[in-house]
């Protein structure tokens, strides 16, 4: 082998630095071998509010206010993750009296609101090397008031967080009465939420039509009564109704309230209904503000650890954190201290900058896997994971109450005292969040069987479903059944109910009672259909090229009405045959083929799911073995004897001349 310590490599693609050439706003004035000066040919309007194109991916940014502030950035589109650096400390340089410190102003990526000014994370580094003591890592952050984009809503409390915004919460007099009439405040519950959405864009949501939202919510409209100046309009959240309402004499605000955590009726969906609208074609809903915050929030509770910093203080004006053990900083390399937030440093060990992990691009999915028995005082290991990858990082809650961060496994250990129902809840920026329903069983509960659902596996739409529930063969009367987490209704005396499923899917029943394991089954509500199953390929080892051979598969209906399935014939990925085979439900059928390939080598012959390879060998020559057997012909018939043909049962045998033919045969006459 070759060992390779070093690769260096540039493009052979070249951007030409022509004195003259522009580049959006600005021209190469000069270019030499000591650089590059461009300036701005034209004027460059800063408007109110407007991103400007500068040169290719930079750009400013301009704020939407009276006073002119505008900062430089760069636009990436490539997805990826990307570092943002800050400022770049020399640890000569700095004291102990004067400490280094990151704020919006010179670090980036700590919350900033350009239009209002406002930022409100500070990190200060208290001591003069690189190695950071316990305590003098300090990170403070705290609550400020800023405008709704909908600007008659007025205002509500927002807080950076470890380089992210939040929501914090609504002050009574600032907010708008048809939002709160009260002040709530998440900070002072030790948790924060997610804005998902803060907008003045104008929409409109026609009859049928939906207004899409975060984490699953859409906004339906029922109907519309244009004379009346009324909507009728439905909250939708993954495909079920949450809440419903009327809006009249608009505009008018909708508000959708719900417990988070400890504070009761939150307001986390709201929608400004600016009229309703009679359109030629159709009648419509005019929507010119919405705001959103998520359900799932982060624990701020006082010794929360978020990497290597520990949460010390919350009060309804901010957070503070420490580093509860030393930090050395890993010379020319990166040391993560909290989420995404990490110092880099140089070679020499001699500078080093605080940067933000961002990720450009899809986002993943957060899954939770737990083991199948969780039992009151016993470990529980809960793994995080994306599309099948542990995640190391993700904030991970249980009953509201934040179990740390997850390993580079993907996991965080911990052992409840209580037993009961409870939610866990995974968070990560960049990834779509988690949330999980479990039951934490007592010994004696995880001892026993849980309750018995009998009933079909699959039904129609509109059919009658008999759900009866049974513990060791008795009956269960007065059991709580739910249909997907809806409760339905008790079980009677015979331990049974009756429920007619309308749409199709595959639903979750699950049966409770107090003293009892829950219990819980799967049913299919579906149209009738075939369905078919293809098994047993059978194909030769070993055919010659050109030579036919045959191929059979055995096909089953598994489904539960009469249909035709069409078996197709694939080498080598093309399609060379096919046929039709109508089955009765439970029906099987051999399927045979007849087929041959011309080139030698090895093929792949697929017939829907079943696939198999054989090998083509090459077409043998006769020429051959015509010449031995006249060989053979020439010698046998000098001593009196011949190959004779058995045909048409084939093979040879070997015969005696007569002294008659010999004679020819010896005379060159020939047989």
């Amino acid at each position: 082998m070759l060992v390779i310590k070093g690769i260096f490599q540039i493009s052979e693609n070249y951007r030409s630095i022509k004195t003259g050439e522009t580049y959006d706003e600005m021209e190469i004035k000069s270019a030499g071998s000591s650089g590059i000066t461009m300036k701005n040919d034209d004027d460059v309007s800063l408007d109110e509010g407007e991103i400007v194109d500068l040169m290719g991916d930079m750009k400013f940014l301009v704020a939407d206010s009276g006073t002119l502030r505008f900062a430089l950035y760069k636009e990436i589109l490539t997805p990826g993750t990307y570092d943002i650096r800050g400022t770049v400390y020399d640890t000569d340089e700095a004291t102990s009296s004067a400490p280094t410190i990151w704020d919006p102003m010179n670090f980036e990526g700590f919350y900033y609101n350009i239009d209002e000014d406002l930022g409100t994370e500070k990190l200060e580094v208290k001591n003069t090397g690189t190695s950071i003591d316990d305590g003098n890592l300090v990170y403070t952050t705290t609550v400020q008031s800023v405008r709704f984009d909908y600007g008659d809503w007025g205002k509500y409390d927002v807080i950076g967080f470890m380089a992210e915004k939040y929501f914090a919460g609504y002050v009574e007099g600032e907010v708008d009465r048809d939002i709160t009439d009260d002040s709530i405040s998440l900070v002072s519950n030790k948790m924060l939420s997610k804005i998902l959405i803060d907008s003045d864009k104008k929409h409109t949501v026609s009859t049928g039509a939906s207004l899409e939202l975060e984490e699953g919510y859409e906004l339906k409209i029922i109907q519309l009564d244009v004379s009346g100046d009324k909507a009728q309009i439905e909250l939708i959240r993954n495909g079920r109704s949450v809440d419903d309402g009327i809006i009249s004499d608009t505009p008018a605000t909708y508000t959708y309230l719900r417990d988070i955590g400890k504070a009761d009726d939150v307001p986390v969906v709201v929608i400004q209904v600016d009229s309703v609208f009679a359109g030629t074609e159709s009648d419509m809903l005019v929507i010119k503000g919405v705001f959103q915050i998520s359900e799932n929030y982060k624990s701020i509770e006082n010794g929360d650890t978020y990497g290597e910093m520990e949460v010390k203080t919350t009060s309804s004006t901010g957070i503070t954190m420490k580093n509860d053990d030393s930090i050395g900083l890993n010379e020319g390399g990166n040391t993560m201290i909290m989420g995404d937030i990490g110092f880099m440093t140089s070679d020499d060990g001699n500078r080093y900058a605080l940067f933000v992990r961002r990720t450009v691009g899809s986002i993943a999915a957060l899954q939770i896997e737990l083991p199948e028995s969780l039992i009151v005082g016993e470990e529980i290991v809960i793994t995080i994971t994306a599309d099948g990858s542990p995640v190391e990082g993700a904030e991970v809650q249980f009953a509201g109450e934040n179990l740390g961060l997850t390993d580079s496994d993907g996991k965080v250990r911990f052992t409840s005292e209580e037993a009961g129902t409870f939610t866990i809840t995974a968070i990560k920026e960049n990834y779509d969040s988690a949330s999980e329903e479990i039951r934490i069983l007592t010994e004696a509960e995880a001892d026993m069987d849980p309750l018995e659902i009998r009933m079909p596996d699959k039904v129609e739409p509109g059919e009658d479903v008999v759900i009866k529930v049974t513990y060791k063969g008795d009956a269960i009367e007065g059991a709580s059944i739910t249909w997907d987490g809806n409760y339905i209704d008790d079980t009677d005396e015979t331990g049974s109910l009756t429920y007619t499923a309308e749409d199709e899917g595959i639903y979750t029943v699950t049966a409770n009672k107090d003293g009892y394991l829950e219990g819980s089954e799967e049913i299919e509500v579906a149209v009738p259909s075939a369905e078919f199953e293809l098994a047993d390929l059978t194909i030769p080892a070993e055919v010659s090229a050109n030579k036919n051979f045959a191929v059979s598969v055995d096909v089953t209906n598994t489904g539960d009405d009469i249909g035709t399935y069409i078996a197709e014939l694939e080498v080598n990925g093309t399609v060379v045959d096919s046929q039709n085979v109508t089955l009765d439900v439970g029906d099987t059928e051999k399927i045979e083929f007849t087929t041959k390939i011309a080139e030698a080598g090895t093929a792949t012959i697929e017939i829907g799911t079943e696939s198999g390879e054989i090998i083509v060998t090459k077409a043998k020559s006769n020429t051959a073995l015509i010449a031995a057997v006249l060989i053979v012909l020439a010698l046998l018939g000098a001593i009196g004897y011949v190959l004779i043909s058995s045909a048409p049962e084939g093979g040879w045998t070997v015969e005696k001349l007569s002294d008659a033919i010999k004679d020819k045969f010896q005379r060159g006459k020939g047989l």
